[in-house]
C-alpha cells in the first residue's frame, strides 16, 4: 500500500487544478489555448506591440493574472513575426545595469539557439562565453565586473542580427519588479539604463509590477521620459471568467480514461471565495488548495461545499495565523483587515488609537513574522502594508456568514437524513 495517495486522483484529475503559477508559453500544465477572457486588455497590448518599439508598464494587484495575460499575447506574437523568449525574465531582486544586460543577453541567446537562428560566428562565440561565464560562476558580483559599454555594444549587435531580416521586432517581458523592496534601487537601475532602453530600435519592453512600480522610478524628468505612455492597469477578473478558467483547467487535467471528472468544489464555494478575495484569482485558488490540503484522509472524493470550506478555513486561520497573538495584536490585525485596502503605519495608528512608534516598531514586525501582514510598496515616505490572503479567511467568522452557513448546514443535514432514511 502506498504511503502517499495523490489527492487529485480521487477526482479523476492528473494534477492540481488550483495551481497559482502563470500559464507559460511552453511546459505549462495546460495549454495556452485554455486562456479565458481579457479581450480589451489583449487588444491594448497588441496595439503596443504594433507600434514596433517602446517601453511599457503593466501594473495590477498581485495575483490578477498580469503574467499569464502577457504570456498569452506574446504567444500570439511569436506565431507571427516577432522574436520573444519563451520565459519571462525575472527581476525579483535589485539589479545593476550590467546584470540587467547580461540576463537579457543570456535569454536572447537561449531563444536563438532553441530556434536554430543563425548568428554570426563572432556574436555566437561571445554570447556562448557570456552564457557559460554566468552559468558556472559562483561569484554573485560577476556582472558588475563586466564593462557596461562592452555589454551594451554586444547587445545592440545581437538584436540587430536577430531582427534583420526575419523578424519585425523583439518583445522582452520583465516580471516581478514589485518584489524589489527598495524603490530607490529601481530608480537607479532605470536611470543607468535610460540610453540603452531608448536607443533599442524595434525592441518592445514590458515591465510588470504592482501599482507602486511607476512611482518607484522616481520623478526625475530624464528617467520619466523612458516611458511616454501611461501604465496599463490590469483589473481583476469577473466571476464568470474565473468559473470558466477552472472549468477549462479541470477539462484539460482529466485523466485519460472513461471515468467522469468530479469537480472538487461547488459553485457556491467558488463564489464565496471569489467575493471574499475581491476577485483576486491567485488568492481564490490558494484558498481552494488550502481546503483540499486540510481535508481528512479519505479514499473518496470529498466535494468542498460552503459548509466544509467554512469549517476548514476558519479552523486553519485560527490554528496557523491567529494562534499566539495577544488580544491587542488581534485587534490591530482586525482593524487592518476591516480597512479593506493597503495601509500605512500612521493610518493604522489612527484607526486603532495605538501609539505610532509601537505600531511601526513592535506590532507590524510581529504581524509580519506571523505572515499576517505583508509589505506592499512605498509611495514617497509612506510605506504600505496589506493583510495576507490567509488572514482574509478570518472574515468567514463574522456573524452574518456564520448564520448563513448554519442555515445551509441544517438544510444539508435534513437532506442527508432523508436520503439515509430512504436507503434504509
Amino acid at each position: 500500500m502506498s504511503l502517499f495517495n495523490l489527492a487529485w486522483r480521487k477526482y479523476n484529475l492528473k494534477d492540481n487544478p488550483y495551481f497559482q503559477e502563470p500559464l507559460a508559453i511552453s511546459d505549462s500544465k495546460i495549454p495556452m489555448s485554455a486562456f479565458i477572457g481579457r479581450k480589451n486588455e489583449i487588444l491594448e497590448i497588441k496595439k503596443m506591440i504594433e507600434l514596433g518599439e517602446g517601453r511599457f508598464f503593466i501594473i495590477g494587484d498581485s495575483g490578477v493574472g498580469k503574467t499569464t495575460l502577457l504570456n498569452y499575447v506574446r504567444s500570439l506574437a511569436r506565431k507571427g513575426e516577432f522574436f520573444s523568449p519563451e520565459n519571462e525574465i525575472e527581476i525579483n531582486q535589485p539589479m545593476s545595469a550590467q546584470e540587467f544586460l547580461l540576463t537579457t543577453l543570456n535569454r536572447l541567446y537561449q531563444e536563438a539557439k532553441n530556434k536554430n537562428l543563425p548568428l554570426s560566428g563572432e556574436i555566437s562565440e561571445i554570447l556562448e562565453k557570456l552564457f557559460n561565464l554566468s552559468s558556472y560562476s559562483w561569484d554573485d558580483n560577476l556582472p558588475n565586473k563586466l564593462n557596461y559599454e562592452t555589454l551594451k555594444d554586444i547587445y545592440f549587435k545581437t538584436i540587430k542580427e536577430i531582427i534583420y531580416p526575419k523578424f519585425k521586432g523583439i518583445i522582452l517581458h520583465y516580471d516581478n519588479l514589485d518584489n524589489i523592496k527598495e524603490p530607490e534601487l529601481i530608480e537607479k537601475m532605470f536611470g543607468e539604463m535610460r540610453d540603452l532602453l531608448m536607443k533599442s530600435s524595434k525592441v518592445i519592453f514590458f515591465f510588470l509590477g504592482n501599482k507602486f512600480l511607476p512611482e518607484d522610478i522616481g520623478y526625475e524628468p530624464r528617467t520619466r521620459q523612458i516611458f511616454y505612455f501611461p501604465p496599463t492597469d490590469i483589473p481583476r477578473l469577473k466571476f464568470n471568467d474565473v468559473k470558466k478558467i477552472l472549468e477549462e483547467r479541470i477539462k484539460h487535467l482529466k485523466k485519460g480514461n472513461d471515468l467522469p471528472v468530479i469537480c472538487p468544489h461547488t459553485e457556491g464555494t467558488l463564489k464565496i471565495l471569489f467575493e471574499l478575495h475581491n476577485g483576486n484569482l491567485r488568492d481564490t485558488l490558494k484558498s481552494l488548495s488550502a481546503c483540499v490540503m486540510e481535508l481528512s484522509k479519505s479514499n473518496n472524493p470529498v466535494v468542498i461545499d460552503e459548509i466544509l470550506m467554512h469549517k476548514l478555513l476558519t479552523e486553519k486561520v485560527e490554528k496557523d495565523y491567529l494562534n499566539g497573538l495577544t488580544e491587542t495584536e488581534r485587534e490591530i490585525l482586525k482593524k487592518a483587515l476591516d480597512y479593506g485596502k493597503s495601509i500605512t503605519p500612521s493610518e493604522l495608528s489612527k484607526i486603532t488609537g495605538k501609539n505610532f512608534q509601537n505600531i511601526s516598531s513592535k506590532y507590524i514586525p510581529k504581524l509580519m513574522r506571523k505572515s499576517a501582514l505583508e509589505f506592499e510598496g512605498k509611495e514617497g515616505r509612506n510605506v504600505f502594508y496589506k493583510v495576507s490572503s490567509e488572514i482574509v479567511w478570518w472574515k468567514l467568522s463574522n456573524k452574518q456568514i456564520k448564520e448563513e452557513i448554519k442555515i445551509k448546514e441544517t438544510e444539508k443535514e435534513k437532506e442527508i437524513n432523508k436520503k439515509l432514511t430512504d436507503f434504509i
